[in-house]
């Protein structure tokens, strides 16, 4: 199991190495040729200087990135291979007997180790937000935000984990019956976002009746959004960047602006930057994105069901892993 933890460190520097090489050598940079001297293109309202500048902060932020996805992954490994997932389940049983809260304790260690693992790289990737003038959103802040994402997810991850586990103890078809469960579960989430979720990060604000509000709501009914208001958002005290977005299903959708969106371009800006986003409603963007994770649940799951029995068989005896 060390082989196979050392083995990991090696193709993760070179993983690391090679996304670093494409991304900052061998990536094409710009526009398509075709769009090359169009208002599309950047270097018509952008100095050379500002222009590199923005390439710089892409390839910084899509490398870390890149570098974050299988990141976690390492971290549950070496969680297995150096024996802290077996002290954590130890600890987990001699804090209770009751199964349930046994599962939510060691969930919780679980989750605290990882968030601490990978905090060092959410970190710098916030730094150089701030050093590029992208960000202006203190560390407190910052962590404030970060405290609120690590008990939402925290809380989704203990209940989905008691469920699975639930399901794993009455059937070997488990990953279906989760994945069924799975399907409500991700609607309802989808229709809180707006009105739950995303008020415990920022202010939302009606928009005041104005002809910038009319105009914005007059494209939302052309392309029958049910939308009868319009929110603003107090982003500037994170972000000079600009934003806006539709989001949520049913009598929750709501049409919502960064107020540095609002601050910084004309009504007519403003309107074609709506359009794009009221584009993704009408392109059922949003839809087609709820089924796509829908059917990648079916896949995660199956695939977690036939890769767990494998694993135990092979390497549970000396892991001190015994079931899924």
């Amino acid at each position: 199991m060390k082989k196979t933890a050392y083995g990991f460190i090696m193709l993760y520097v070179l993983y690391a190495l090679a996304m670093a090489w494409y991304l900052f050598e061998a990536a094409p940079v710009g526009v398509p040729e075709k769009l090359q001297g169009t208002a599309a293109d950047p270097s018509l309202f952008m100095s050379p200087q500002r222009l590199e500048l923005t390439h710089e902060y892409s390839r910084l932020q899509e490398w870390l990135y890149f570098l974050s996805v299988p990141m976690e992954w390492g971290i549950y490994l070496f969680v297995m291979v150096l024996g802290v997932s077996a002290w954590m389940r130890n600890r987990s049983r001699e804090f209770t007997r009751n199964s349930t809260v046994h599962t939510i304790f060691y969930v919780l260690l679980l989750a605290i180790v990882t968030w601490l693992a990978s905090f060092p790289l959410h970190w710098i990737r916030h730094e150089i937000s701030l050093s590029y003038g992208v960000s202006v959103q203190s560390f407190s802040d910052w962590m404030h935000d970060n405290v609120i994402s690590f008990w939402i997810n925290t809380l989704l991850l203990i209940g989905s984990v008691w469920v699975i586990y639930a399901l794993m103890r009455r059937t070997k078809r488990w990953w279906f019956y989760a994945w069924l469960i799975s399907i409500p579960f991700t609607l309802f989430m989808t229709f809180i976002q707006p009105v739950v979720i995303d008020p415990l990060y920022n202010d939302f604000h009606q928009m005041p009746n104005t002809a910038l509000k009319e105009k914005i709501l007059h494209l939302a009914d052309r392309a029958d959004i049910p939308a009868d208001d319009v929110y603003t958002v107090n982003k500037s005290t994170e972000t000079n960047a600009l934003n806006a977005y539709v989001n949520g299903i049913g009598s929750n959708l709501r049409i919502v602006l960064w107020d540095t969106t609002l601050h910084k371009l004309s009504d007519d800006e403003i309107v074609f930057v709506m359009a794009h986003e009221i584009g993704h409603y009408v392109m059922h963007h949003l839809i087609k994105s709820v089924i796509g994770v829908i059917v990648m649940t079916l896949i995660g799951l199956y695939a977690a069901s036939r890769l767990f029995r494998f694993a135990i068989s092979k390497w549970g005896g000396r892991l001190g892993v015994t079931s899924p």
